[in-house]
């Protein structure tokens, strides 16, 4: 039974790999199709790096609830790293999940208007912020999270941008998405 399983398995991978090769998009083309439209795109293998001490990085994927997560790993400093599990769900809204929880971080929803505002967690916590659209383009999304209910960070922000087909707008010297590698 293993090895009929490992001889389908096998063969589904030969077939896969002998499919017509074709030419690599121009650069006007970097990304797929089903990352096109995203200001995030999501696949293994997609990064963004400053250098090997500061990078993102989409390392795997899991499923949660039903739900299909992409582990990011992220390295800040050499020494301090994260694993999150995003994706971006039907309704265009980034989303992490906590594997020890239900809860859910929403990190930005593209498909708001100008000055519209949700929360990331709705629990009033002290990672509960104000999510505000501040600026909004045809390829770019900023967001700024105001803190409102840390005792010594309430009225604080910090904004992030999104560049549909790049994802984080940051100060990367390459990112890589699917096969293409944009150097900055």
């Amino acid at each position: 039974m293993k090895s009929t399983i490992l001889g389908l398995l096998t063969g589904l991978l030969l077939i896969s790999c002998l499919s017509e090769e074709t030419a690599p998009p121009d650069l006007a083309e970097q990304k797929t199709e089903l990352e096109s439209d995203s200001f995030l795109p999501m696949s293994i293998g997609n990064y963004w790096w400053v250098n090997d001490e500061n990078y993102i990085e989409i390392t795997d994927t899991l499923r949660i609830d039903g739900d299909l997560f992409f582990e990011v790993y992220s390295l800040v400093g050499g020494d301090l790293f994260d694993t999150l599990y995003m994706r971006i769900d039907e309704a265009n809204v980034l989303v992490e999940r906590y594997l020890n929880s239900n809860s859910i971080y929403t990190h930005a929803k593209f498909d708001i208007e100008l000055g519209e505002q949700f929360y990331t967690l709705s629990d009033q916590s002290i990672n509960d912020y104000e999510v505000t659209l501040v600026t909004i383009s045809v390829d770019e999304k900023t967001f700024e999270y105001k803190d409102v209910y840390h005792p010594n960070l309430a009225g604080s922000t910090f904004s992030r941008t999104f560049k549909k087909g790049l994802g984080w707008v940051d100060n990367w010297n390459e990112v890589k998405i699917g096969d293409q590698v944009i150097k900055f």
